[in-house]
Order: structure tokens, then sequence, then C-alpha cells
């Protein structure tokens, strides 16, 4: 599950929120539990800036960070994150 074009990637590995005014808007779960096949997608919005982040692997999971200039640009690169199976849902 890689980062859509029109964004700038990042990796991160810290599992702590280091802005307290970074806020999660969205957060979308493809209803799977196990560890091995769990994605969650997160839409964040820090003073303007636009992130999105793609996890794989539930809490303890791998997580790829990418930046948008909007909140549309960001929903877009969200929607292209969805894999064809069934059973994506926001949270």
């Amino acid at each position: 599950m890689d980062v859509p074009p029109g964004g700038v990637a990042f990796d991160s590995v810290s599992y702590v929120c280091s802005n307290p005014l970074m806020e999660r808007r969205k957060h979308w779960w493809n209803g799977s539990w196990g560890r091995l096949t769990r994605r969650d997608v997160y839409l964040w919005e820090d003073g303007g800036r636009w992130l999105v982040e793609a996890r794989r692997g539930g809490a303890e999971g791998h997580s790829r960070w990418a930046e948008y200039p909007d909140a549309d640009a960001a929903l877009d690169a969200v929607r292209n994150l969805f894999d064809p199976a069934p059973g994506w849902r926001e949270l």
C-alpha cells in the first residue's frame, strides 16, 4: 500500500505524535483483524498541512506518510489507497 502520486512521501517509525496541534480528521480501516492483513488509512490536518498516513499491520505496524497541499488532494489520495477488496469503512 504505497502513497499515491501528488504528495511528498516520507516514512515514519515513531508511534508518538510530536505535534499536539496535529488533528486526526478521518480514519478508514479495511475490516481485517489480522496483523498481517490489517490496513488503516488516516487523514491528518496540521495548521493547513494535510497528511495521509497509510499503515500496515495495525498499531504496531509500519506507516507511510505523504503531505498534500489541500484537503481535496489528500482525500483523492486516500481514495486511491483503498484496494479493490470490499470491507473498507470509515471509523
